[in-house]
């Protein structure tokens, strides 16, 4: 039976388990693109998004959102950093380069506009919201530790950090969030359009293309759906967290 004639998700189910032969390249990303979209539109649509306390909050949220989004961009650059030195293909590391270099950058953003609204950002801040902490412990290490070999590491944490959270951040967050803060909050709006989005999408695609190594190989792609479901089994908690941090934000509307 082939990928058109049952569902993508049930494919890499089969292949998780060891079941059925791995996938070509482009056929593998297709279906995790399925399984991320079809996991999401599962959860009720406030549930599908971390992105509160941006907006009509008070001054105290409003800070301390930044802040988190400082440490998020920080994050986002210490990762492609670590998998540098895993990834064995030069045009990866190439874009990952370049992420690490986008992601320092998107984190001077923020912070400035942080300052501009009399704020401050910690030299050892840590975020509140636990569930957020361990999202990103999972792809700063977690246990993919245990596996010596630098593509498993590289596989896990791009199925984590690029294809998993910002790739739904690119397809469904972003547009939604973007559209908020064009009212609620013109200067943020100014800042993501110009110097943070179009980088997003970049970063994603980085995620896909990893994902795309994996051609045909059934234990490259058995980590990668591995990864993935940990990932957003874990963002969906970091979202519900975030409902409760936020209380005093409006959502935005979905």
């Amino acid at each position: 039976m082939n990928v058109e004639s049952k569902s993508k998700v049930d494919v890499l189910d089969e292949i998780a388990a060891g079941e059925r032969d791995a996938l070509p390249g482009a056929e593998f990303v297709d279906a995790m693109l399925e399984r991320r979209r079809a996991f999401w539109e599962s959860k009720p649509l406030l549930e599908r998004t971390h992105y509160r306390g941006f907006g009509e909050v008070s001054e105290e949220t409003a800070h301390e959102r930044l802040r988190i989004q400082c440490q998020a961009e920080l994050f986002a650059a210490q990762v492609p950093h670590q998998m540098l030195e895993l990834a064995p293909w030069t045009e990866i590391k190439a874009d990952l380069a370049r992420q690490v270099h986008d992601e320092y950058r998107h984190f001077k953003v923020v912070k400035a506009h942080l300052e501009s609204l009399g704020g401050e950002y910690p030299k050892d801040y840590l975020p509140p919201v636990k569930e957020w902490r361990e999202l990103q412990a999972i792809a700063y290490s977690a246990d993919m530790l245990q596996s010596p070999d630098h593509v498993t590491q590289l596989l896990a944490r791009s199925a984590v950090l690029q294809f998993g959270i910002e790739g739904w951040d690119v397809e469904f967050i972003h547009p939604h969030f973007m559209q908020h803060i064009e009212t609620h909050d013109p200067r943020l709006f100014e800042l993501f359009e110009t110097e943070i989005i179009n980088d997003e999408r970049f970063h994603s695609e980085i995620g896909e293309r990893i994902l795309k190594k994996c051609d045909r190989n059934r234990d490259m792609q058995r980590v990668a759906i591995t990864y993935l479901g940990k990932a957003m089994q874990q963002h969906h908690k970091v979202n519900l967290a975030f409902a409760d941090f936020a209380a005093d934000a409006r959502p935005f509307a979905v």
